[in-house]
């Protein structure tokens, strides 16, 4: 990464944030791109230690012509930007489509026209591949996604193919697990239902866990998933890799573990709503062993990753229950 030009798409948000970092720490000159779009994670508190070493663009994938500019001359673009909700994109399928489909096509012409020689990593999601009966998710699933936006990011990631097989720009994507850790959006349980938790957790509120809560999910910490989107840019690989723990843990075992690390708060079992019900996918839990052929590995533990997590929002709580971006 030692001075490679780097454009985060989304580089306010939570994957984004802790990728800033990393890049700048391994040698690269950083430019992120945000909307800044409202109870999506953007938070500028989250490049507040490195806000004088990188540079940062307020502005949309959608926007044509800011893209075409902002792509030139880059050697890396990690593509992160996204509407990352499955509950709003039931509620809003037309924003999804806006932004995970038509974003993407104006990211990659962008690319065609002005940087054909750039590598594109782009950030996927397990929901792509939906409900599977054996519980356990690789690369050669059928994908059945179960909402718009598990949908969307399947469309979205077709595209970065298309354009790898079409016009040979480098494209590669990462369809990830539940990620937890710092800097993530903790106030709206519509984005990343972990960090929400931890979030009231922290706040020493109870959790509720759907009933029965034994439903097996595959999480994976923040600094292991910013490992793995380093190595599949400096590596010489395209395609699609699925990148989790490889450890399935029943959710109600997940919210014990988050309110034992936070100081024992109160984890309650309760029914399903309707709108989570309908787009449940069961037990989801990763083979990775491709991705680990390329020298990956999750190293951080789960205790470990929530001790870390919770630590950060005690001190930060204020900056993310609060507008972090109008500090």
């Amino acid at each position: 990464m030692l001075n490679k030009k780097v454009l985060i798409t989304g580089g306010l948000g939570f994957i984004g944030s802790n990728l800033a970092k990393k890049c700048l720490e391994l040698g690269a000159d950083v430019t992120i791109l945000d909307n800044l779009m409202d109870d999506t994670g953007s938070n500028l508190f989250n490049i507040e230690e490195i806000k004088e070493k990188i540079e940062f663009i307020r502005g949309d994938i959608r926007d044509r012509d800011l893209m075409e500019e902002v792509v030139k001359n880059k050697d890396i673009i990690f593509n992160l930007a996204a509407q990352v909700s499955p509950v709003l994109s039931m509620e809003n399928p037309y924003l999804d489509i806006d932004i995970n489909c038509k974003g993407q096509i104006t990211v990659l012409e962008a690319c065609r026209k002005n940087n054909p020689g750039v590598k594109i990593i782009y950030s996927g999601t397990r929901t792509q591949t939906g409900a599977v009966k054996s519980g356990i998710i690789d690369e050669n699933c059928e994908d059945n996604p179960s909402d718009i936006y598990g949908a969307g990011k399947l469309a979205g990631e077709i595209y970065h193919l298309i354009y790898n097989k079409v016009y040979g720009i480098k494209t590669c994507s990462l369809r990830f697990t539940n990620i937890y850790g710092e800097k993530a959006q903790i106030k709206n349980p519509k984005y990343g239902v972990i960090n929400w938790m931890i979030g009231r957790a922290v706040s020493g509120n109870s959790l509720a866990v759907f009933k029965p809560g034994d439903q097996l999910r595959d999480i994976l910490y923040i600094n292991d998933a910013v490992d793995a989107l380093i190595l599949a840019a400096v590596k010489d690989v395209e395609g699609v890799f699925v990148v989790g723990s490889g450890k399935g843990v029943k959710f109600v075992d997940i919210s014990k573990s988050i309110a034992e690390v936070s100081g024992n708060v109160k984890v309650e079992l309760v029914d399903w709503p309707e709108n989570r019900k309908n787009i449940e996918v069961g037990d989801a839990v990763l083979d990775i062993g491709k991705i680990m052929d390329l020298g990956w590995s999750p190293k951080v533990s789960l205790y470990e990753g929530l001790r870390k997590t919770v630590d950060f929002y005690r001190n930060h709580l204020d900056k993310y229950i609060m507008e972090g971006k109008k500090f």
